[in-house]
């Protein structure tokens, strides 16, 4: 009888311990199917916000640039420029009412093919050599408007880039008028961007200048004028099929959003 018992309550650990061992078994699936599961969702959310911060940066990025363009061909036809000389006093004029109407544009000037300079602002000095030709780009491309690569600016810091236009008179007179387009609010609304606890924001040029770069990643943050055409990163978005996207970085365990390849999000 006394060995029954004491089989009987062997058995019943025995079941107990599996029982125990079956529920924490089912405990740690389940348990580790919603950590995934969770993770998943928060990846996807993320990515999701990456590119919706995107589109809005492309957006209005785009229409900086497109609203530049769209400046310089109305001044080619603005009467101070398309007369049978140029009226430079009211060139000045008009440069001054463009410059103040756009928080956009640092400085706006026109130049004239004897050298005489108008300028609203502070326009770059390098107008007739040096990396930055905005002359030299317009009058080689009559009839585009011509940009120069992003460039610091010495004095204020920011991110500037240039554009130009040549414009022709009636008596065959050239000149060229050119806007130093400023990226400081566009690096604001970088700053404003927050992409997930451990992620950057990255707005490049497709020669590989970066326009502005906020986040808190230190790997993938980089100062406003580096060029970054030799990092990994760079090297593989510019090989990325498609112009947008998400892809898994070779380079880390990190996924990155781009749209129309130079908008960066790590």
């Amino acid at each position: 009888m006394m060995r029954d018992i004491k089989t009987k309550h062997s058995i019943g650990q025995y079941v107990r311990y599996i029982l125990i061992f079956t529920i924490l078994m089912a405990l740690i699936v389940v348990l580790t199917g919603s950590y995934f599961t969770s993770r998943k969702l928060l990846t996807k959310r993320n990515l999701l916000s990456q590119q919706g911060a995107a589109v809005n940066l492309m957006a209005e990025e785009k229409t900086i640039h497109t609203s530049t363009i769209d400046v310089l061909q109305k001044l080619a036809n603005e009467d101070a420029f398309s007369g049978e000389k140029y009226q430079l006093s009211q060139v000045k004029q008009v440069l001054r009412i463009v410059k103040e109407g756009n928080s956009n544009i640092k400085g706006i000037g026109f130049r004239t093919s004897d050298g005489k300079m108008i300028k609203s602002g502070e326009i770059s000095e390098s107008a007739n050599s040096g990396e930055h030709s905005w002359y030299k780009n317009a009058i080689t491309s009559p009839g585009t408007v011509t940009w120069t690569v992003p460039y610091k600016d010495k004095k204020t810091k920011q991110m500037i880039r240039t554009a130009s236009l040549q414009i022709k008179n009636m008596s065959g007179q050239i000149g060229v008028v050119a806007i130093d387009l400023s990226y400081h609010n566009i690096e604001e609304a970088i700053s404003a961007l927050k992409i997930g606890r451990t992620g950057s924001v990255t707005l490049v040029d497709d020669k590989g200048t970066v326009i502005a770069s906020k986040g808190k990643s230190k790997k993938y943050t980089f100062k406003s004028g580096q060029n970054i055409n030799q990092k990994a990163i760079f090297k593989e978005i510019k090989q990325a099929v498609g112009n947008r996207g998400v892809i898994q970085l070779k380079t880390g365990n990190n996924m990155c959003s781009y749209v129309n390849k130079w908008h960066i999000f790590f």
